[in-house]
Formats: C-alpha cells, sequence, structure tokens
C-alpha cells in the first residue's frame, strides 16, 4: 500500500470509541501513548444517511439498505481501506477505489472463541493467498494476528499507564516487528471485534 507503516520495533496503539451526541456506537479511534490520533474508523452506515438507498418493487414495496461499509482513515482524514461484507465474510479495498486488498472469512465461531483466516495479495490465478490468521476471544479483547507462526499483533483488554488502568472501552493493540501494514492490521481488528466493541 502506497504511504504503508512498516514497523522495526513493537508500538502499541490504543483503541477507543468516541461516542456522538444523539449516536449509540460513535467513530472508533486509534491512538498512540500519547494520545495522538494516528487511525479512526468510520461507519458509514450509521452515520451517513446517504448510505440508505430505498428500492420499492411492484410485488412487496421493501426497503432495502446498501452494504456497511466502514472507512479506515489516517489521522489526517484521508481513506487507507475500505471494509465491507461481502459472500464469505469480509473484504477490504485500497481507499476509495474498488482495489482488493484482502478477503477474510470466519473459521470457527463460538460462545468464546472466534478464528478468522485473512487472505492477502493475489497468486499467478488471480486468486488470493492465505497468509494470515487470527484467533481470540472477542470479549475479553482477546485476538492474536499470526503469520505462519509468527505473531505480528496481538490485543489486550487491560493496561497501566502511570496510575492509572484502562478499562474495557479503551484496551491496546500491540504490532509487532515485520513487514505487515498497520493499516492492514488495523483493519482486521475492527473485522474480528465487530460487533463487540
Amino acid at each position: 500500500m502506497a504511504g504503508s507503516v512498516i514497523c522495526e520495533i513493537p508500538i502499541d496503539l490504543f483503541i477507543s470509541r468516541k461516542r456522538r451526541l444523539g449516536f449509540t456506537h460513535g467513530d472508533l479511534t486509534f491512538t498512540d501513548g500519547s494520545g495522538n490520533l494516528i487511525f479512526r474508523l468510520l461507519d458509514h452506515h450509521r452515520s451517513s444517511s446517504s448510505s440508505i438507498t430505498s428500492i420499492i418493487t411492484t410485488k412487496d414495496k421493501i426497503k432495502k439498505r446498501s452494504p456497511h461499509v466502514f472507512q479506515l482513515v489516517d489521522s489526517k482524514g484521508n481513506p487507507l481501506i475500505s471494509i465491507s461484507r461481502n459472500d464469505v465474510g469480509w473484504q477490504g479495498c485500497k481507499g476509495d477505489s474498488k482495489e482488493l486488498i484482502f478477503e477474510a472469512k470466519k473459521t470457527l465461531q463460538s460462545f468464546r472463541r472466534r478464528e478468522v483466516e485473512v487472505f492477502l495479495g493475489s497468486d499467478s490465478s488471480g486468486g488470493l493467498n492465505s497468509s494470515l490468521k487470527m484467533r481470540g476471544f472477542p470479549y475479553q479483547r482477546s485476538c492474536t494476528i499470526y503469520e505462519g507462526n509468527s505473531v505480528v499483533g496481538q490485543t489486550s483488554l487491560m493496561y497501566k499507564l502511570g496510575m492509572a488502568i484502562v478499562g474495557r472501552r479503551r484496551f491496546r493493540l500491540t504490532i509487532f516487528p515485520g513487514t505487515i501494514d498497520h493499516a492492514l492490521l488495523v483493519a482486521l481488528i475492527v473485522i474480528f471485534y465487530n460487533g463487540s466493541i
């Protein structure tokens, strides 16, 4: 990805949801340890009335919603990844384009545990290769992202910052050294926790 960020040392991003007056859900934010905004997730389904379209059929007159789209933007509001559901799970496209970056699908879903397989890039036949796996427990804010046998990212629920303890509404993502783009890992965390943050 153009403008991608590759980490050379582990870094922490803190995840929280900013509530907006009159809305049950607000935008999800990702900040560094100093509170500087790094990424923000915009929920176009809830925040934009233009994302809802009415389709009236002569037979049964039903209203149909357009696909639910999240957009991951950087601190300046530049679109990085658009995230939406597809037939098998989720997909991420570069910026506002239709250029596919990844597809993700659940391989295990139980009351407590969730596993997701992520397909990146394309092979010689134009398909996607299985590249990453996510495993964890959404309620506990616990998720580990693997590339092969290596851990590339991990979330945790509680983190001590000086004397303050950060609660359930704010948790952290640790990104380990490697070649995986930060924005991609953030997008995958959004998919893993969809509906539980």
